[in-house]
């Protein structure tokens, strides 16, 4: 088994080293992506001091609708790997990187962006905004969503999440909400971050 990694806004960071060491640590292989690579003209935010790692600053480019596609790509990628077992690979992303995993789920992109027959077998939005209603928000993946939040989040709301998760529970998805009393937005870092 194998977990596809998205990063958010900030670059391959902290939360992305911890989820490595402990997914390793039960036994299932890591795939990082760098979704904020330098062709994608993301440039850093000189005027948000806040972020002081990673590379460029993408979030006003692509509000993390490209990781969609690198989640694809990267699924593509490890279902040939021989050690890998295509029908186990997941998807765990934080802030953007959550956004890229949770809609790497609707039907239309996988027709429009994936691979016909290969699909991950869990997506894992941590602290992901759900802000965004497509057309046939209800055509998702089968497979089971376990969307993570924080209840004093200061990047976005888990409000919109839990109506997301609410209109697709209605449609019968397999689809989860938890929202962490007194948490603030990447609470899966050490530290001050």
């Amino acid at each position: 088994p194998a977990v596809i990694l998205l990063h958010g806004g900030s670059g391959i960071s902290t939360p992305q080293a911890h989820w490595i060491k402990t997914l390793n640590s039960i036994g299932l292989a890591t795939f990082m992506v760098d979704s904020n690579w330098a062709r994608r003209n993301c440039k850093k935010d000189k005027k948000n001091k806040s972020f002081k790692v990673g590379g460029p600053y993408c979030n006003g480019t692509h509000r993390g609708m490209l990781r969609i596609v690198d989640a694809y790509r990267a699924l593509e990628l490890l279902s040939k790997h021989p050690r890998i077992d295509s029908t186990r690979i997941g998807c765990l992303g934080t802030s953007l990187g959550g956004v890229g995993c949770l809609y790497q789920s609707v039907k239309r992109f996988q027709k429009m962006w994936g691979t016909p027959g290969l699909e991950v077998a869990a997506y894992v939005p941590v602290y992901s905004a759900c802000n965004i209603t497509f057309d046939h928000y209800e055509k998702i993946s089968d497979q089971p969503i376990r969307i993570f939040y924080g209840e004093l989040d200061e990047w976005s709301s888990p409000v919109p999440c839990e109506e997301y998760v609410n209109r697709l529970r209605k449609v019968g998805k397999d689809i989860t909400i938890t929202v962490y009393p007194g948490v603030h937005h990447n609470f899966d870092a050490r530290g001050d971050a």
